[in-house]
């Protein structure tokens, strides 16, 4: 039997080791948010297996590009028994530019579904990490063309009275339309707008089409307990009598499954939008850069 010394030595150990484990814990806390505002986002190539680059871009609260972090990625199956992909940090100038854009060799080793975890190491020492949820199919990695870390995204300050507005509908006004930039064919998109409904009666957006991209779909990046993933809005999104709805990053959007061309910054293309009662529109829509998109704070209401 154990002497009342030897078990008292052991209840300490037990404590001590407790101790430990609760202040590595909240050591780890701290750091992490310290820096809720880091805006992450992961352009998914359509390249499927075949990609051998993933590109993550790194914002600051601001919507500025973060150019002196190291990025590195994890890739993990959502079932147990598979090798994790990995890819060592990298710099922002790896790929000759500092634009907040890292450029990670990177392969997804077969077809499903994947937990990519991106973990930011910033110059003063802390480190943020967000896990993004896609899938890899033999048409490419499904997901929001760019995956956001929507945590800390502030819509109710962006500005939209610079922003190139749509047409005006009976009832229905559409505006604050914008898409951001693709710099590869054949990967996805999205645009942005606001759509506010100015009648009596309850409406719905139920489809969308555009000529630049294979198809064009209703979606919506949602937090599931902290994994971003995307879904498929087949039925729309309803727009109530005297309310509006947002298409934003991060949350609603209309989706550009497989651009034909590159949309590149400063150009313009049309999307139709068609309602369950009020007459379709056919918008202009303006496409700007990543960080234009994404830059709320600077903006007033």
């Amino acid at each position: 039997m154990f002497s009342i010394k030897t078990r008292s030595s052991i209840v300490g150990l037990l404590l001590s080791a407790s101790l430990l484990l609760i202040a590595t814990a909240c050591n780890g806390s701290n750091a992490e948010n310290a820096n809720d505002g880091l805006q992450i986002m992961v352009m998914a190539p359509s390249e499927g297996l075949d990609a051998e680059t993933l590109v993550v871009a790194v914002l600051d609260e601001d919507g500025q590009p973060v150019t002196d972090a190291q990025v590195g990625v994890e890739g993990n199956m959502n079932h147990a028994g598979m090798v994790p992909v990995m890819a060592d940090p990298v710099t922002d100038d790896a790929d000759g530019a500092a634009d907040g854009h890292y450029q990670l060799p990177f392969a997804f080793s077969m077809l499903g579904d994947w937990i990519v975890t991106v973990t930011v190491a910033q110059a003063d020492g802390s480190t943020v990490t967000r896990d993004i949820e896609v899938t890899v199919s033999d048409e490419g990695i499904s997901g929001d063309g760019a995956v956001m870390d929507h945590e800390t995204m502030d819509h109710s300050a962006m500005d939209h009275s610079n922003m190139e507005q749509g047409d005006m509908t009976e009832g229905l006004t559409v505006e604050n339309v914008m898409a951001r930039a693709v710099p590869v064919a054949g990967t996805n998109g999205a645009v942005y707008l606001t759509i506010h409904n100015g009648t009596a009666m309850d409406d719905q957006l139920v489809s969308v089409a555009s000529d630049v991209a294979e198809a064009a779909e209703l979606h919506e990046t949602i937090n599931d307990n902290n994994v971003m993933r995307m879904e498929a809005r087949p039925e729309g999104f309803a727009i109530p009598a005297g309310e509006s709805v947002e298409l934003t990053p991060g949350g609603k959007h209309i989706m550009l499954v497989g651009v034909s061309s590159a949309l590149e910054e400063g150009s313009t293309f049309t999307v139709t939008l068609t309602f369950a009662h009020a007459d379709p529109q056919t918008v202009e829509v303006p496409v700007m850069a990543m960080d234009a998109v994404m830059d709320h704070s600077n903006m007033g209401d």
